[in-house]
């Protein structure tokens, strides 16, 4: 049986053909939508999952195979606003002046897609992978962690797990199991599902919006608080003016404004007004410069209050920057199937087709994504480079991407371990184009 029994791509709008072991299926693939609930916004009064929400279409890739007799299950995830005309996301704003209420707002409305997919993080996506078994004709699911994801159109990381055969596969009865728990099938059967069953349709089962970014990107951005402060300072001065040097000028109107709940930027106007009362010439200065003098020292203390009131609010949700993060592994394509050995990593990588020049870097990550050893730029030869790294038991990825393609067509090399070889093949070939990166999963054994 290959290493891998399923390559599949859940795609929207897009159907391919799933790799197994046997005859190819083709999975009828569907636009994959999710509504969600963005965390980090006040509540406007409303039911917890109006906070904050919006359509968000996803697709996934999920491997599943098998490693040393037991499964292995993996999968990325990739996200965006845009597709199929995506309102985006509607949520609950403070309000941009003090002691309003709350209000909802669709952030297309203020700002561009690709600025609200930047501001927009998603975490702790759960999916369920549905399978038919043919035997008994029913259907089975599996819960997947989609791994470290973050910003919109980046593929998620996530280093594969190997669930026990009696906690893998659940009776499907329904397509979200938030908060259910699932009724396992026992070892036996699970085995039966993993070596005949089918990948026929995968659910969103969980998902957090952050808005982390977003809650940052409001406070700096919106300009209403400093707009009608600055109306207050104007007025404010021009009262002055009017008490120190006898000069009567037109009132600025407050009630311009309240029907705004977001300003990208002060009028130009207002701010022209603003900075001439401020610096009134000397020759229709007569009378009290003092008066003239605080009501300046008043209009700056009122313009610092409105922007204190917006450093001041609150920045809810969580900070996805944070979360650990990794680069996502590529499997199957390049050619390079998992492997379990026992240390140290002892391996020669080779130009296995004709000496042209090819170049790549090698670098090798642990299950924290913290980098063990790396050679890069490293030009391929047909006699080989050697290494040996000294490691600790534990899962690694083995990656290499090509930096160029030579005079002879694609990057193509070999790469042997020369560690013990406990399960997996001891010599593998990759073909890659250039920017283009291979991994290969390796479980190192005490």
């Amino acid at each position: 049986m290959p290493r891998w029994l399923i390559a599949l791509t859940v795609a929207i709008g897009l159907a391919l053909p799933v790799q197994a072991a046997g005859p190819k299926h083709q999975f009828e693939s569907k636009p994959f939508t999710a509504n969600f609930t963005v965390d980090g916004f006040p509540r406007c009064g409303f039911a917890e999952n109006e906070a904050g929400f919006g359509l968000l279409y996803w697709k996934a890739r999920i491997q599943i195979g098998s490693l040393m007799g037991g499964a292995l299950v993996s999968s990325t995830f990739n996200w965006n606003l845009r597709g199929g005309g995506s309102p985006g996301a509607t949520v609950c704003l403070p309000h941009g002046l003090p002691g309003r209420d709350p209000v909802m707002i669709s952030l297309s409305d203020i700002m561009d897609r690709a600025t609200e997919e930047r501001l927009l993080s998603v975490y702790d996506v759960e999916l369920q992978v549905v399978f038919h078994n043919p035997k008994d004709q029913d259907r089975y699911g599996i819960l997947i962690d989609a791994g470290a994801i973050g910003k919109a159109n980046q593929w998620s990381f996530n280093v594969p797990g190997s669930p026990d055969w009696d906690e893998m596969f659940f009776v499907h009865s329904i397509d979200n199991m938030k908060g259910v728990s699932p009724n396992y099938v026992d070892r036996k059967k699970a085995i039966e599902i993993f070596k005949e069953g089918e990948i026929v349709d995968v659910h969103l089962n969980d998902i957090k919006v952050s808005a982390w970014d977003a809650m940052h990107w409001w406070r700096k951005n919106n300009k209403l608080a400093e707009t009608v402060a600055m109306v207050g300072a104007v007025n404010r001065i021009r009262e002055g003016v009017r008490t120190a040097y006898g000069l009567y000028l037109e009132d600025y109107e407050y009630n311009v404004y309240d029907d705004r709940v977001f300003m990208h930027e002060v009028p130009r106007q207002l701010k022209w007004k603003y900075e001439r009362l401020s610096d009134i010439p000397e020759r229709f200065r007569s009378g009290r410069d003092s008066t003239y003098e605080q009501v300046q020292s008043d209009a700056r203390g009122i313009l610092s209050n409105a922007r204190r009131f917006m450093n001041g609010l609150p920045v809810g949700g969580v900070d996805v920057s944070r979360l650990r993060r990794g680069r996502p592994p590529v499997f199957g394509d390049s050619g390079l199937t998992p492997v379990t050995i026992r240390g140290p990593l002892e391996f020669r990588i080779w130009d296995h087709g004709s000496e042209d020049g090819d170049k790549v870097d090698v670098v090798l990550i642990d299950e924290f994504q913290r980098e063990v050893w790396s050679k890069r730029n490293l030009r391929l030869s047909a006699r080989g480079h050697g290494d040996t790294v000294r490691v600790s038991p534990g899962v690694y990825q083995l990656s290499v991407k090509a930096l160029n393609q030579g005079s002879s067509g694609e990057n193509t090399g070999k790469i042997r371990l020369q560690s013990q070889i406990v399960d997996g093949q001891g010599t593998q070939q990759y073909d890659l184009r250039t920017g283009e990166e291979g991994t290969m999963l390796m479980t190192v054994l005490p």
